[in-house]
């Protein structure tokens, strides 16, 4: 590693604590005390002042006030960093330029809120990537050391109680990272299974299937018998004692238990039998083997924690180590525009500096040729048309009319089998031409992704302000001139019957203009339209008919997200003019669902003002199936339309129809046809 480490050991030996801070590789260094027997309310003071801490964040988790949380968290952390660490100690850890800080604690100091601690104006948490490393009486799993190779199998569960929204979006947004990651690279990294029905059984028999896991829900701290605390899944509660008899098995290398208090604990040494004992979740997983444990050591809303994995799945994904996955995750919650205190519930149990997921794992693989998939017959399967076929018990006495009969019956046979096979060959070849053209498009659309995403590292991409859409050809088809014929005609549709204006384009031109944008360098002025539409064709799909693949794209904030497949077959003995509306009427669908809202800038007695205009897909009238439909604005919550009259770049004026006496400047409106 280049970035530089500092251990910090705290120990505890009867009624001493001691501390240390070294480097590593060092063989000597000094170590701090302090003596609980000479100053016995040092022990009871170190509590209050966890316990005002644990209060504090509590209680500003559902305040609005937050820069005074921070100040009075770091007015405690201060407090906190007095009693238990030294001035040397404290000034080495002012001045250093370390990057990471592993805490190697006594497993009786483990309830204590080291990641808070103040020195000088900064946080432990917030100056360092910091992990806990535990030394412990109790006995443990060591977890696998070796290196598991990609991709890792996951497991996302997700809200397992049905009433925590943002944890469903939380695992979503974490598998849509999952597929950029995935498709970046060209190859799996991560495979994931999102679940939100999971009861204690499906856990404990699934749990060593998965290399990592991630936990999105309810869990509770019984802090009067800790061995009871656990997660709330499906249909019961998973407890953390049930978990510690796991040990002695394969376990996941990585568990994210995104939950309130998931990662609270107490003394994990108080009494005599505690070698045998759950001192909270954390404990148990990580007695049980698991290398990495995240967790929030107390409550924590819905929103701000699904906020902080995602953002931390996002670094973790891309290479970066989990110290810095957190680290970053958390100064996320604090800047201004996001804040919340669940920046300072969450505690990481493991080594901060290991990194899952390398840089160096990218590939490059070739787009794959229509030529290089051979489309053939499968095997058929056995019919039962052979079975009980009428006149088979048809008894005659005479020897050469029962063969004809037989005879004539076993050729039936023949041909309802030789039927039934040649469908079955057709299905399948129609199957795998479908997925060859899939198999395409997404080959494309991985290079086009590839060369998008080269150029983020000059800057967020941006899409356009006005209602533009890409229509692209694949060129690898081979008859070319057919399909600019089909990219004229969903011009065409698109321009006359939705709201979007298409924009012509091949996905190998588009990515040569990428590409010198990338040798150009900043400052980069290239804009991604709102929607993509990706087609590709593959003619004699049947004897009479081609087969035609059209792929909806959203591009939102530089994502590219697959709206639709749509499969269009055209007939090869009719000129593809006069298929027009079998061409268009599915995509002409799709796209007339996209929304377009505005709001009211100005009102001047029945003539209102309309931030929407040409560029946002405002045209006077639309044609569809030869019938003329207006456009007009709809204002939402009020029985009022609004007709456009004149229309500008950017901005319309339209007249009222209906109750017009309430209509203000400010109103949404929304642009429908009608």
């Amino acid at each position: 590693m280049n970035k530089k480490t500092l251990y910090l050991e705290i120990n505890k030996h009867e009624n001493q604590i001691e501390i240390s801070l070294r480097s590593p590789g060092s063989i000597i260094w000094k170590y701090s005390h302090i003596n609980l027997n000479e100053n016995k309310d040092v022990s009871i003071d170190i509590d209050q002042k966890c316990n005002k801490l644990i209060n504090a964040i509590n209680r500003y988790s559902t305040s609005n006030k937050k820069q005074d949380s921070l100040n009075e968290i770091k007015a405690l952390g201060n407090t906190l960093c007095d009693i238990m660490i030294s001035n040397d100690i404290k000034q080495k850890l002012i001045d250093t330029n370390a990057t990471y800080l592993i805490l190697f604690l006594d497993d009786n100091l483990v309830h204590i809120p080291w990641e808070l601690i103040c020195i000088g104006d900064e946080l432990l948490c917030e100056k360092f990537r910091i992990g806990r490393v535990v030394k412990t009486r109790q006995e443990f799993v060591q977890f696998d050391a070796s290196e598991r190779e990609i991709p890792f199998n996951t497991w996302i569960i997700a809200d397992p109680t049905n009433d925590l929204q943002c944890s469903r979006n939380e695992g979503n947004a974490i598998l849509g990272y999952t597929d950029e990651i995935n498709i970046q690279k060209e190859k799996y990294v991560m495979k994931c299974d999102l679940d939100n029905n999971v009861t204690p059984e499906d856990f404990k028999e699934k749990i060593r299937n998965y290399d990592m896991i991630h936990y999105s829900g309810h869990s509770y701290y019984d802090s009067e018998n800790s061995e009871n605390s656990g997660w709330r899944l499906t249909s019961d509660n998973l407890k953390a004692h049930e978990v510690r008899k796991m040990s002695g098995t394969k376990m996941p290398l990585f568990i994210f238990s995104n939950a309130c208090q998931s990662a609270r604990s107490d003394k994990w040494h108080e009494n005599i039998d505690s070698e045998q004992i759950s001192f909270g979740l954390a404990n148990s997983f990580i007695l049980a083997g698991v290398r990495h444990y995240i967790g929030s050591a107390w409550d924590i809303i819905d929103k701000p924690g699904s906020v902080f994995a995602t953002e931390f799945y996002r670094h973790l994904l891309w290479g970066e180590s989990v110290g810095d996955a957190m680290f970053f995750a958390r100064k996320n919650l604090m800047e201004p525009e996001n804040y919340d205190i669940a920046w300072a519930s969450y505690v990481l149990y493991g080594d901060p500096r290991y990194q899952y997921f390398k840089n160096d794992e990218v590939i490059n693989k070739p787009s794959k040729h229509k030529s290089q998939i051979i489309v053939g017959p499968v095997q058929p399967t056995r019919s039962d048309t052979n079975k009980n076929i009428p006149g088979t018990n048809y008894k005659c006495d005479f020897p050469e009319i029962r063969k004809w009969i037989t005879l004539i019956f076993v050729f039936i046979a023949f041909l309802i089998v030789f039927y039934n096979y040649k469908e079955n060959v057709k299905q399948n070849e129609a199957h795998q031409i479908k997925q060859m053209l899939i198999e395409n498009m997404n080959e494309s659309k991985k290079r086009l992704d590839k060369y998008i995403h080269e150029l983020t590292k000059y800057g967020p991409i941006k899409t356009s302000k006005c209602l533009n859409i890409s229509i692209l050809i694949n060129t690898q088809c081979d008859n070319l001139t057919k399909e600019q014929i089909i990219q004229g005609l969903i011009e065409l549709c698109i321009n006359e019957n939705t709201k979007f204006t298409p924009l012509l384009e091949t996905t190998d031109g588009l990515i040569k203009v990428l590409q010198q944008i990338i040798l150009q360098g900043p400052p980069v002025k290239f804009q991604l339209p709102k929607m993509m539409v990706m087609f590709d064709y593959y003619e004699s799909y049947t004897k009479n008919k081609s087969l035609l693949l059209f792929r909806l794209i959203d591009v939102k904030n530089g994502l590219r997200t697959i709206k639709d497949n749509i499969f269009i077959e055209i007939d090869n003995n009719k000129l593809i003019l006069k298929q027009k509306d079998i061409l268009c009427n599915g995509i002409v669908q799709k796209l007339n669902d996209y929304s377009v809202v505005g709001k009211v800038i100005n009102v001047n007695n029945k003539l209102v003002t309309i931030d929407i205009g040409e560029c946002n897909g405002l045209k006077l009238t639309k044609k569809i199936k030869d019938n003329n439909i207006e456009q007009k604005f709809k204002v939402l919550g009020k029985n009022i339309t609004l007709k456009p009259i004149s229309i500008r770049e950017n901005t319309c004026d339209a007249t009222m129809y209906g109750d017009t006496k309430d209509i203000t400047k400010g109103l949404e409106v929304e642009l429908i046809f009608q």
